[in-house]
C-alpha cells in the first residue's frame, strides 16, 4: 500500500516540546522539521551564496524531458540534453554547485544515490530521514533530479513519491548501475540486473506512486557478470513505465575498468522505444559526438 495523497498543514510542536520553524508538511502527521533539524540546515548552506546567474524564479525548476529527448536526432546540428552524472562521494552538493557557478553548461543534474531501507518498522519515517535533505531549486534553473537505491518495491515507491509529491523532484531515477559489494550485498544498485522481474516491479511501483507527477526513470549498466540479461532489464524497465533509461555499457563486474562498449548504447536505441541517454568514457567534446553519431542516442550523461 502507498501512503494517501499528500496533504499541506502546518504542525505547532513536536517531541521533547521543540517547537517547530514555519514549515509546510504535506505527508502525513508525522512529517514535521524540528527548530534543531532547520538551525543546522540554515548553518550548513550558510556558506554558500547561489550566483545571481543562477537565481531563476521562484519555485521549483522543471524540465520536459520526454518531449525534449525523443525530438533530438545528431543530423540535426542542435545540442542533446547533457546531465550531469550522479556518483557517490564525488557528485555531491559542494560539487554541484561549483560546477554550476563556474563551467555550467549542463541541462540536469542529478543527486548521488539517497539509499532506501530494505525494511523499516517505521518506512515513511526513514524515508523522509534519507531524503529530507533533498532540495530541488539548489541549483537555480537548472532542475535537479533526484536518484534511489534499494530493492523493495513498496518502499521505493513511497520515497519515489515522497520526493515527487512533497520535495518536488522533477524526475525520480532508480539506482541499477552502482557496483559496489555493499550495495549488492542488500539486493540494490547493479544486483537487480540479475532480477529484470524484480527492477520491473520496483519500476512499476515508483511510476504508480508518483501518478504522472514527474517522469521515472533508470541508470542501469550492461549487466553484473556479463551482458546476458541486458535486453531482459532494458524491455522491463521499458514495460514497467520507465520514461528513458541511461545506460553505462560496462559489467558490474568490469567496474570502472576497460573500456565503455558504446555498440551497446546502440542496440538499446535500436531495442527501445522509449529515449536512451549515452554514458560512460564520455571525457571530451570529440568523443561526445562520436558516442551521439555512433548510437543515435538521445541525450549524454
Amino acid at each position: 500500500m502507498f501512503p494517501k495523497s499528500p496533504r499541506s498543514y502546518y504542525r505547532d510542536s513536536t517531541r521533547s516540546g521543540e517547537t517547530l520553524m514555519p514549515g509546510i508538511n504535506m505527508w502525513g502527521k508525522q512529517d514535521c522539521v524540528s527548530s534543531n533539524c532547520y538551525r543546522l540546515r540554515r548553518h550548513r548552506d550558510a556558506a554558500w551564496v547561489m550566483p545571481r546567474s543562477l537565481q531563476g524564479a521562484p519555485g521549483p525548476p522543471s524540465l520536459d524531458y520526454v518531449s525534449r529527448l525523443k525530438g533530438y536526432t545528431y543530423s540535426q546540428g542542435t545540442s542533446p540534453l547533457l546531465f550531469l552524472a550522479p556518483m557517490e562521494n564525488l557528485a555531491d552538493r559542494p560539487f554541484r554547485r561549483a560546477l554550476a557557478a563556474t563551467v555550467g553548461g549542463f541541462d540536469e543534474a542529478c543527486t548521488e544515490f539517497i539509499r532506501v531501507p530494505g525494511r523499516s518498522e517505521n518506512p515513511l519515517g526513514s524515508i523522509r530521514g534519507v531524503a529530507s535533505w533533498y532540495e530541488p531549486g539548489e541549483l537555480g534553473e537548472v532542475p535537479l533530479g533526484a536518484q534511489i537505491m534499494g530493492s523493495s518495491p513498496e518502499l521505493m515507491g513511497m520515497a519515489a513519491q515522497y520526493l515527487v509529491k512533497v520535495r518536488d523532484a522533477p524526475r525520480v531515477d532508480l539506482n541499477c548501475g552502482c557496483p559496489a559489494n555493499t550495495v549488492t550485498g542488500s539486493g540494490a544498485g547493479s544486483s537487480l540486473l540479475r532480477t529484470p522481474k524484480l527492477l520491473g516491479q520496483v519500476v512499476a511501483a515508483m511510476v504508480q506512486a508518483v501518478g504522472g507527477m514527474a517522469p521515472v526513470s533508470v541508470k542501469l549498466r550492461a549487466g553484473f557478470d556479463d551482458i546476458s540479461l541486458m535486453e531482459d532489464n532494458l524491455l522491463a524497465a521499458q514495460e514497467a513505465g520507465a520514461a528513458f533509461v541511461t545506460l553505462h555499457p560496462r559489467t558490474r563486474r568490469q567496474a570502472y575498468s576497460g573500456h565503455a562498449d558504446w555498440d551497446l548504447i546502440g542496440r538499446a536505441v535500436q531495442q527501445l522505444d522509449i529515449p536512451v541517454i549515452g554514458n560512460g568514457d564520455v571525457v571530451s567534446v570529440d568523443r561526445a559526438h562520436q558516442l551521439l553519431r555512433e548510437t543515435g542516442c538521445h541525450g549524454l550523461m
